[in-house]
């Protein structure tokens, strides 16, 4: 249904967006694409999580996912051609405590490119 793949969306809005931050380079939206059609075939094939959640509990999920990610994709975006140092270390450890709290792995395993996230 839309509603998942707007939560999978999100989802991978807020990876990139944390990806991007702490790699301080953007994440093309070919690699961003592939991520969220990597999470919407996932949630599709084991909804069972999405669907315990509490309808204001997946629409708050979703406005601070969304929020988040783009926020860390914009700051990546504006830093990647020379930042200040400390506003690029802190958007750094941003990027690394989501990745690392959502993936729980550290965050230098996780790979995004054209065929979606892989951990190595």
């Amino acid at each position: 249904d839309a509603y998942t793949r707007t939560i999978s969306g999100a989802l991978a809005a807020l990876l990139a967006g944390s990806y991007a931050a702490y790699h301080n380079a953007a994440v093309p939206d070919a690699h961003s694409l592939a991520v969220l059609e990597q999470f919407d075939r996932a949630i599709r094939a084991d909804p069972t999580a999405l669907h315990a959640l509490r309808e204001d509990d997946k629409n708050v999920a979703y406005t601070q996912m969304i929020m988040l990610g783009m926020q860390l994709m914009a700051s990546a975006m504006k830093n990647e051609n020379g930042g200040g140092a400390d506003e690029i270390s802190r958007q750094r450890e941003a990027g690394q405590r989501n990745l690392e709290d959502i993936l729980s792995v550290p965050a230098g395993q996780v790979r995004i490119g054209r065929k979606g996230l892989a951990v190595r």
